[in-house]
């Protein structure tokens, strides 16, 4: 999702997450707290990181819009301490920097800690966990 959200940035076909059209954060950061539903396609953020929930994402929306702040900020050189949610992954800021723009490259659908990819495969139904290996070098 983050190395979606970042495309138009990439590219720089816009110079801000709510310039960044046809992105999911865009159409997040479009919306009025509480008061909307997410449009189809979109899982709600978590309130809080507690137990595995194949119903929602793992993190706040506040988090995520940190991660993606702070990411995009990186590739412009407008650079802020490292997020706590990259802290928090065990993941060190050249790894995350190579994974955000480079997740194409990638063939694991789920990325983030081993134990959490396992749980969220089987929450989803999965047979096999994809991705093993890259999310065993990336998060160890």
């Amino acid at each position: 999702m983050a190395y979606v959200d970042l495309n138009p940035i990439r590219a720089k076909k816009a110079h801000s997450l709510e310039g960044s059209d046809h992105t999911s954060i865009q159409k997040r950061l479009s919306l009025k707290p509480d008061k909307q539903r997410l449009p189809a396609g979109l899982l709600p953020f978590a309130d809080a990181r507690d137990l595995p929930n194949p119903n929602t994402l793992p993190l706040t929306f506040t988090e995520y819009k940190e991660l993606i702040t702070w990411t995009a900020g990186y590739s412009s050189g407008n650079t802020t301490s490292l997020p706590e949610t990259i802290q928090e992954l065990g993941i060190s800021e050249s790894k995350w920097l190579h994974l955000a723009t480079n997740f194409e490259a990638h063939t694991a659908k789920l990325i983030g800690n081993v134990k959490q990819v396992i749980v969220a495969a089987q929450c989803l139904g999965y047979k096999r966990t994809p991705g093993l290996r890259v999310n065993r070098y990336y998060f160890g």
